[in-house]
C-alpha cells in the first residue's frame, strides 16, 4: 500500500497504476481495503485513506523495515496535574 500512496501523491493525489508497463496489475490490499486499477485517477486522501490511516501505515512500514517499534508504558509517563 505504501508504494500506491506514494505513487498517487506524486501523480496529483490520485490512484495511479502504470498500465503501460503492467496492463493488468493485481489489486493492492491493506487492512481490508482493496484498491485496483478500476479506481485509476480517483482521489486517494478522503476516499480511500485519511490522515490516521497514513500514520498507521507509516508505523507499520517502519516496523516492517526496522523491526518492532519501542513502546513506553503509560504508567512510566510523567503526570501533569491541571489546575
Amino acid at each position: 500500500m505504501g508504494w500506491l500512496i506514494r505513487n498517487g501523491l506524486a501523480h496529483g493525489g490520485t490512484v495511479h497504476f502504470d498500465l503501460r508497463r503492467n496492463p493488468n496489475p493485481n489489486p493492492v490490499i491493506w487492512h481490508g481495503l482493496s484498491i485496483s486499477a478500476k479506481q485509476q485517477d480517483e482521489v486517494i486522501l478522503g476516499n480511500f485513506v485519511n490522515v490516521g490511516d497514513l500514520i498507521v501505515l507509516s508505523l507499520e512500514m517502519e516496523e516492517h523495515l526496522d523491526g518492532p517499534l519501542p513502546s513506553v508504558p503509560m504508567e512510566d509517563q510523567p503526570r501533569r496535574v491541571l489546575a
